[in-house]
C-alpha cells in the first residue's frame, strides 16, 4: 500500500509539472510551432493518465476507497487509449526527427501532420477497441484502472512491437547526432533521447512486472516507484528549455503590458525551432559551398555539335569535393569554419549539359552563378534571404545576395516528374517560345554531406529584377482561402514584404492597365504556357505578378497604360511541378464534399484543363489594355 501510495503521489507531482507544460505551449506561440503539437498531445494524454492513476491509486491505496467495476471499466478504457497514443506519437517523433536531420531542408511537415495524428489515434482506438470487445480494461496491478492482470496480450503487446522499434530509433538517432557538427543539435536530440530511454525502460519493466502478475514482488514494487518518477524526470526536462525559464523570468519582472508575449515570442523560440533553423542555416550554407564548387567544373561543349538524344536528358555527373577542395577554390572567412572543417560532399549533377544549354538561352554563364553564390557575399544574407515558401510543396528557398538566382528545395517526386517526364519537352518548349513566361530552372543537384544530410535543390532564375517592388502577388485564378489578410473587408494597403493573393488582387487594384502590344504578347504567352502545362498533367502552378516604378529592358516588364501609367509588371509562372495526382483527386472530391456551398471551379485542386481554364481566364479579367 505504502508504494502505491508513493506512486500515486509522484503521479500528482508529475501531473502538476505536466499542466504548467500545457500552460507554457498555450502562451509560448514558438513552442507550438513544427513538431510542437505533438508533444502537445503526448502533454495532454499524459496529463489524463497522470490524473487518473494519480487520484484513483489515490482513493485505493491511500484512502481505502474502492472504485466501482463499472467506473474503473470506464477509467481503464480511457487510460489505454492514452497509453497507446502517447507510445504513437513518441513514434512520430522519432520519425520527424530523422527526417529533419537526414533533410533539414525538408518543409513537408503540414503534409505529415495529419498523418501522425490520424494514425496515432487510429492505433490507439484500434488497441482499445480489442480491450473493450475482450474484456481485458479493469483493475490492473498498479491498483490503478488500466490493462487487466491476466490480459497477457496487450501486456506482451508493447515489448513485441513497441519498444523494438523505439529502441533501433534511439540508436539510430543517436548515431545520426554523433557524425553532427552542431552542438545546439546534439543538445536538443540528446535531451530527447534521454527522456525517450527513460520512458521505453520504465515502460519496458512494467509491462515485465504485469506479465509476472506478482503485485508482492521487490522487482514488481521498485517498479512501480521507478515508473512513477518517469513522468517527473519526462517533465523537468522538457521545462528544461530555455523558453520556459525565460518566460518565467519575463513574468517575475512584470514587464509593462505592451511587452508581455509579444515581445517575448519575438525573442525566444523554442529548442527545436532554434536546433533546426541552425541545422538549416548550415546545410543552406553547405548546400551553397557545393554549389560554387560544381559550377567550377566545367561543361565545354560545342553547342552546333549537339544532337540532342535521351542520353543527355538521363546523364547524371558525380562530384566529390572535400575541406582542401574547398579552401583551395573558395575564400572562406574564419567565422564559419564549423561549416568547412572535416568538409565533404558527394555531388550529383542531374542532365548537366541540359541544364547548361538552357542556361545559355537565358544568357547566364556559370561564373555569373558563381559571383552571385559568392561565400563571403551571402554571409550576412544567409538567414534573411532564406524561408519558405508557403505553397503546398512547402519548399525551402534561398535567394543569392543579389537576388538573381534562387536555391529551391524539390522533394524526391518533384525531381523525378521534372527528370524523367517533364524536361525533354520542357527544354524543347523553350528553345522554341523565347516569350515563355515560365520561371527558368537551371540546374538540379543532390548534395549528400559528411554528417548524413542530403540537400535536394534546384536552381531558378528570379523573375523579378534586382529593383524595388512597391508589391508582389501570387494568383492562381482561385477565390477559396486566396487572402493574406483576417480582415472581411480584405487588404487595406499594399506591404511591399508581403506576398498577397488573388483576393486581395481583387480588393486593392481589381485591375491593371497595360499597352496593347504587351497584352497581346502577355495573352499569347499564357495560352501557350498554360497548354504546355495543362498537356503535362501540371495543376498548382501560379503568376506571380510583381509591381515596381522602375524599368528594367532585359527583364521585358509589362509596361502600365492610362492610370497604371509609370508602372511596370514583372511576370513569371512559379510551381509548375505538381500533377493532378490520385491523391490530389482524393483531395479535390473531399473538398467539393466539404464544400458544397462554394461553386466547384473557385476550388483550388481541380484537374489540369479546368484549372488551365480557370487561371487564363482569371488572368485576361484583371489585365486590360
Amino acid at each position: 500500500m505504502v508504494v502505491s501510495f508513493i506512486h500515486s503521489i509522484f503521479g500528482l507531482c508529475s501531473l502538476s509539472l505536466g499542466i504548467t507544460i500545457l500552460i507554457a505551449y498555450i502562451f509560448i506561440s514558438g513552442l507550438r510551432k513544427p513538431p510542437g503539437m505533438l508533444i502537445v498531445w503526448q502533454t495532454v494524454l499524459q496529463i489524463v493518465l497522470d490524473i487518473e492513476w494519480g487520484i484513483v491509486g489515490l482513493l485505493n491505496s491511500g484512502l481505502n476507497t474502492s472504485i466501482s467495476n463499472n467506473s474503473c471499466l470506464g477509467l481503464g478504457i480511457l487510460a489505454i487509449y492514452c497509453f497507446y497514443v502517447v507510445w504513437n506519437y513518441y513514434f512520430c517523433l522519432v520519425i520527424e526527427l530523422v527526417i529533419k536531420l537526414k533533410d533539414p531542408m525538408n518543409g513537408n511537415y503540414k503534409k505529415r501532420s495529419p498523418i501522425y495524428h490520424l494514425t496515432s489515434h487510429i492505433c490507439g482506438f484500434a488497441f482499445t477497441l480489442y480491450a473493450i470487445i475482450r474484456d481485458q480494461a479493469g483493475d490492473s496491478l498498479l491498483l490503478t484502472c488500466f490493462i487487466k492482470r491476466d490480459a497477457l496480450l496487450l501486456n506482451v503487446l508493447p515489448l513485441c512491437t513497441y519498444y523494438p522499434v523505439v529502441i533501433f530509433g534511439i540508436i539510430y538517432l543517436s548515431s545520426l547526432v554523433k557524425s553532427s557538427t552542431s552542438k545546439l543539435m546534439k543538445k536538443y536530440v540528446y535531451i530527447y533521447l534521454f527522456s525517450l530511454i527513460v520512458y521505453t525502460v520504465v515502460w519496458i519493466n512494467l509491462s515485465t512486472a504485469m506479465i509476472i502478475n506478482n503485485k508482492n514482488s521487490h522487482f514488481t514494487q521498485g517498479t512501480e516507484l521507478i515508473g512513477s518518477l518517469s513522468g517527473i524526470i519526462i517533465n523537468l526536462l522538457r521545462i528544461s528549455d530555455p523558453a520556459f525559464w525565460n518566460y518565467i523570468k519575463s513574468r517575475v519582472k512584470r514587464p509593462r503590458r505592451k511587452e508581455s508575449l509579444t515581445r517575448f515570442n519575438s525573442v525566444y523560440e523554442a529548442s527545436y525551432i532554434q536546433m533546426f533553423t541552425h541545422v538549416f542555416s548550415v546545410a543552406v550554407l553547405k548546400s551553397i559551398i557545393s554549389l560554387n564548387l560544381s559550377m567550377g567544373v566545367d561543361q565545354e561543349y560545342e553547342e552546333n555539335d549537339i544532337i540532342w538524344s535521351r542520353e543527355h536528358y538521363e546523364q547524371q555527373q558525380n562530384l566529390r569535393f572535400d575541406e582542401e577542395d574547398v579552401k583551395k577554390n573558395l575564400v572562406i572567412p574564419e567565422t564559419i569554419d564549423y561549416a568547412v572543417d572535416g568538409f565533404k560532399c558527394n555531388a550529383k549533377i542531374y542532365c548537366p549539359l541540359v541544364f547548361q544549354h538552357i542556361r545559355n538561352l537565358c544568357g547566364i554563364s556559370n561564373d555569373m552563378i558563381c559571383q552571385s553564390f559568392e561565400v563571403v557575399a551571402n554571409l550576412p544574407s544567409l538567414k534573411s534571404n532564406a524561408g519558405n515558401s508557403g505553397g503546398r510543396s512547402a519548399s525551402f528557398f534561398y535567394f543569392s545576395h543579389d537576388r538573381r538566382f534562387l536555391l529551391k528545395t524539390i522533394c524526391t517526386s518533384e525531381k523525378n516528374f521534372l527528370l524523367n517526364e517533364l524536361l525533354v519537352d520542357y527544354h524543347k518548349f523553350l528553345i522554341d517560345h523565347e516569350d515563355s513566361i515560365l520561371s527558368r530552372i537551371i540546374g538540379v543537384f543532390t548534395f549528400r554531406f559528411q554528417d548524413g544530410t542530403k540537400c535536394k535543390v534546384m536552381l531558378q532564375s528570379n523573375i523579378f529584377p534586382t529593383v524595388p517592388l512597391i508589391g508582389v502577388f501570387d494568383l492562381k485564378g482561385s477565390k477559396v482561402d486566396r487572402t493574406v489578410s483576417k480582415s472581411s473587408r480584405g487588404v487595406s494597403e499594399i506591404i511591399p514584404d508581403i506576398i498577397y493573393k488573388d483576393l486581395d488582387f481583387l480588393s486593392t487594384k481589381k485591375k491593371i492597365h497595360i499597352e496593347n502590344i504587351d497584352l497581346q504578347r502577355f495573352k499569347i504567352s499564357i495560352l501557350k504556357d498554360s497548354k504546355f502545362l495543362n498537356d503535362h498533367n501540371i495543376i498548382d502552378y501560379s503568376l506571380l505578378l510583381g509591381i515596381s516604378d522602375e524599368f528594367v529592358s532585359n527583364s521585358r516588364p509589362l509596361i502600365g497604360y492610362g492610370k497604371d501609367k509609370g508602372l511596370f509588371y514583372y511576370v513569371g509562372i512559379i510551381d509548375y511541378l505538381q500533377t493532378y495526382t490520385t491523391f490530389k483527386q482524393i483531395e479535390a472530391f473531399s473538398k467539393n464534399l466539404i464544400m458544397l456551398n462554394v461553386p466547384k471551379e473557385d476550388i483550388s485542386v481541380t484537374s489540369s484543363d479546368l484549372y488551365g481554364d480557370r487561371f487564363t481566364a482569371f488572368l485576361f479579367s484583371i489585365i486590360s489594355s
